[in-house]
């Protein structure tokens, strides 16, 4: 082999030797390739411009860098330019993925922005159509964009994504988090708590990613909701910036043939704290969250709250951190520290070995038992400590007596598998 090619433009070069073969009664390769997406010192397509492209479109074939799991041919996604961005969009239901039918899709200009209606799906990589509606409005709000979709299928629809690209590379932050290097990686943020079975999925306080483009430069893509649903952001990098898709996740119990999308927003700021304060005036709207110091179910004590003491008290294994007795002389010296006023002290796995035991609670013996359990909360109270026991009420053991009376529930995942919480080992056996 040639040390001057290497391995990556080696299968690069023979992938897209086959790509481009012709076949007997199919028209040349090239005239179906998709156009070229932000190329440096390209002109942007004007407003309204319906680009075709696919999901190679644009992104490094094959990755630099840890990726995700992709579709093996090209998906098609037609896009339309929008103030230099380009949006498409994809469908899942619950049996198969479909994309827009470039044939049948029409876009429209109005007061502050395009229409964009579709009367007809693709599937199977657009080697199949089935009739379908997405229309979506794609508009200018003060000095960024947004956009929203609805579709309607003959059959459930779980989500619909939205396709960016103009997205420039950068150092990436999703919701509160630091701002970090992810290389040529894929990284995909979700929300809420990561929203993903994907193990490398960055979980997010709110839907919202950031890129540091450069000095005074941030992009942001944002997700506006009203209410709580799974939002997903896969940022995919190319030559000349991200392809990124946005996820939003119709409610798990929800079996609808009609979805309507979050609106989403995009954005440059010169700052990330004016990239960050637009998507915290929606939350603080639209769910209608007051300030702190004008909240009323907050006790009044708590305002006096400066330290927050956590007292474990066993393992998972049975291994005792704090029994009862030592979590009393823990408080004996810190109240000598601060004022036990301002403490509030949380008492994770005061019932025994931690997360086995629910949803059992009651006291462990050999924490204590009863009477060191009281002594603890009576000494402390008398001290000024506020307390608050863990109680674990997101799972339940099965190997449990108790969990008999709890056999028939159980959380299931909007594709009916059901949610457990199987994936930390806490037995360290290497395996889930």
């Amino acid at each position: 082999m040639d040390e001057g090619l290497s391995r990556r433009d080696l299968l690069k070069t023979a992938a897209a030797t086959v790509s481009y073969l012709a076949v007997d009664g199919l028209p040349p390769a090239e005239a179906q390739a998709p156009a070229p997406v932000g190329t440096a010192g390209a002109t942007p397509a004007a407003n309204g411009t319906i680009l075709a492209l696919d999901s190679t479109s644009g992104v490094f074939i094959p990755p630099r860098g840890d990726a995700f799991q992709k579709f093996s041919y090209g998906f098609p996604e037609p896009s339309v330019a929008f103030d230099g961005l380009s949006i498409g969009f994809r469908i899942h239901t619950f049996e198969n993925t479909y994309g827009l039918d470039r044939e049948r899709m029409k876009v429209t200009p109005d007061d502050d922005g395009l229409l964009v209606e579709c009367a007809g799906f693709v599937w199977a990589g657009g080697q199949q159509k089935v009739d379908g509606t997405l229309r979506a409005h794609i508009r200018r709000a003060d000095a960024f964009t947004e956009w929203d979709a609805q579709v309607e299928m003959d059959q459930p629809v779980k989500s619909v994504v939205s396709i960016a690209r103009g997205v420039p590379r950068g150092r990436l932050a999703g919701g509160t988090e630091d701002f970090f290097n992810p290389n040529d990686d894929e990284i995909l943020f979700g929300y809420p708590w990561g929203a993903s079975r994907q193990r490398d999925a960055r979980g997010i306080n709110t839907p919202l990613a950031m890129v540091e483009a450069g000095k005074n430069d941030y992009f942001f893509l944002s997700c506006l909701m009203d209410q709580v649903r799974v939002a997903r952001l896969y940022f995919q990098p190319g030559a000349d910036g991200y392809r990124v898709e946005l996820v939003y996740e119709q409610a798990g119990w929800n079996k609808s043939n009609r979805l309507e999308g979050a609106r989403w927003r995009a954005g440059r700021t010169k700052t990330a704290d004016a990239a960050f304060q637009p998507h915290v005036q929606h939350v603080e709207q639209a769910y209608r969250l007051p300030a702190w110091e004008h909240r009323t179910d907050v006790p009044a004590w708590f305002n006096d709250v400066q330290l927050v003491l956590s007292i474990h008290g066993m393992h998972w294994s049975g291994y005792v951190f704090n029994d009862f007795a030592k979590a009393l002389r823990i408080l004996e010296w810190t109240s000598t520290q601060i004022d036990p006023k301002k403490v509030m002290v949380f008492l994770p796995a005061w019932d025994g070995r931690y997360y086995w035991e629910y949803p059992v609670y009651k006291v462990d013996d050999r924490m204590g038992g009863e009477a060191g359990f009281r002594r603890l909360l009576g000494e402390g109270h008398r001290m000024g400590f506020r307390f608050v026991p863990m109680f674990g009420l997101n799972s339940a053991n099965t190997k449990l007596p108790d969990y008999a009376q709890l056999a028939g529930a159980s959380t299931r995942e909007i594709d009916g598998n059901t949610f457990t919480l199987a994936w930390v080992d806490w037995d360290n056996d290497r395996h889930d």
